[in-house]
């Protein structure tokens, strides 16, 4: 009887193994079908990944793109608009220069002189062209502000001839005759040979005139006509001097 159990216990033990070895497999099976399915989902995001990447490089391109044809637009679109400023500005400069001045300047020399602004020195070129625009609008006093500035910086040379005649005809718009003709004067006496002096001595003429003096306006004009016989200020000083009493 004892083999019996024997026997027994053994097929027990047997048939208890070939469960565990049967449930073990079951579950290596289970282990190694979830590991793939694991597996096959990393390399779907995998895959996802890589395209999303490629989109974004893309993208990023195409960002880069736009930027640069929006700075080429902007700077095109500068580059006009600085264009299309600058002759307006022109086009403006140009219509206040023809604007006529008032009766007392000197329409010819003022557009004469306002042409030669381009070759004269930096330094007081910007205020002579300051100067002549506001003799061309009649702002008298703000035209001999800039004018003695200028002639601060040009005393000793051609220009200051030029700075005395314009001062004289900034006196003349606001009636300051006294001052007038000393600058008219100063133009005579210092700059005899320069091309002003002749109209200088037409305008001081004219002051004397305006004074009453008749006499020294008479004297004024021979004087023109004797030291610079020809000029066109010369021809205009013999039509006046007929006509005075």
């Amino acid at each position: 009887m004892a083999w019996r159990w024997l026997v027994l216990g053994g097929l027990r033990s047997v048939a208890t193994a070939l469960v565990l070895v049967g449930v073990c497999s079951c579950g290596v099976a289970n282990i190694q079908d979830d590991l793939r399915r694991l597996q096959s989902s990393m390399n779907d995001l995998r895959s996802f990944q890589a395209e999303q990447t490629t989109k974004i490089s893309s993208l990023e391109n195409q960002v880069r793109q736009i930027s640069g044809r929006v700075e080429e637009l902007e700077y095109s679109q500068k580059i006009k608009l600085g264009a299309d400023l600058s002759t307006l500005k022109n086009d403006l400069s140009d219509l206040k220069r023809r604007v006529p001045p008032p009766a007392i300047v000197p329409a010819l020399l003022l557009d004469s002189d306002e042409e030669s602004v381009e070759r004269m020195p930096p330094e007081i070129a910007p205020l002579f062209r300051e100067a002549f625009q506001e003799l061309r609008e009649g702002k008298f006093g703000d035209a001999e502000d800039r004018l003695r500035e200028a002639l601060n910086l040009s005393r000793g040379t051609q220009w200051a001839a030029d700075v005395l005649f314009w001062m004289g005809v900034c006196r003349d718009g606001v009636s300051n005759n006294r001052e007038a003709l000393q600058a008219y004067h100063s133009v005579v006496a210092d700059y005899p040979k320069h091309k002003k002096a002749a109209p200088a001595l037409l305008r001081q003429s004219a002051v004397f005139e305006r004074l009453g003096d008749v006499q020294t306006a008479k004297t004024t004009l021979k004087k023109l006509v004797t030291d610079y016989p020809k000029t066109e200020d010369a021809a205009r000083a013999r039509e006046r001097l007929r006509s005075l009493p």
